[in-house]
């Protein structure tokens, strides 16, 4: 069983012995199949070994991971349009709460803008209220009847 960490990188080694071809004609990947998806990650091939490098999982799969199941996985070789699968097992993916901060975090500045006035100069008016004193009306009396008086006061 092959024991994956999601956060780390996985180098896997296969040491083969080829015959009938040459190691550089070899291409190849390494298959795991989680829910459904299957993911390849190229393989390399070097003197009598191949090499997978798995990334961390973490990055590429975005749907939750059982750690209680097993995963398919397998390597899967081609040369000379012959298909090969010489390795096949399952595999367990660890899912670690870890916890990364970031390395360029930005401060968020609250502005506060003031506000502020220079007085250059003051100019002042004088106003008068000018109070009218109520004018006395006089009020013209008509005599109602006249009399012999009237006449005589007037």
């Amino acid at each position: 069983m092959l024991n994956i960490n999601s956060n780390e990188t996985k180098k896997i080694k296969f040491g083969i012995s080829i015959s009938g071809v040459q190691a550089r004609d070899l291409k190849g990947a390494l298959r795991l199949n989680v829910e459904g998806v299957e993911y390849g990650f190229p393989i390399v091939v070097e003197d009598e070994k191949v090499v997978a490098t798995i990334p961390p999982l973490k990055n590429l799969i975005k749907q939750p991971i059982d750690e209680l199941k097993r995963y398919d996985v397998k390597l899967e070789l081609i040369a000379n349009d012959t298909y090969i699968a010489p390795w096949t097992d399952v595999a367990k993916i660890k899912m670690p709460v870890s916890v990364e901060v970031a390395k360029n975090i930005e401060e968020e500045e609250t502005k506060t803008e003031r506000v502020t006035a220079a007085i250059s100069s003051i100019d002042e008016e004088i106003i008068e209220e000018k109070v009218e004193k109520p004018k006395r009306v006089a009020k013209k009396v008509v005599p109602k009847k006249k009399t012999k008086f009237s006449k005589i006061f007037k």
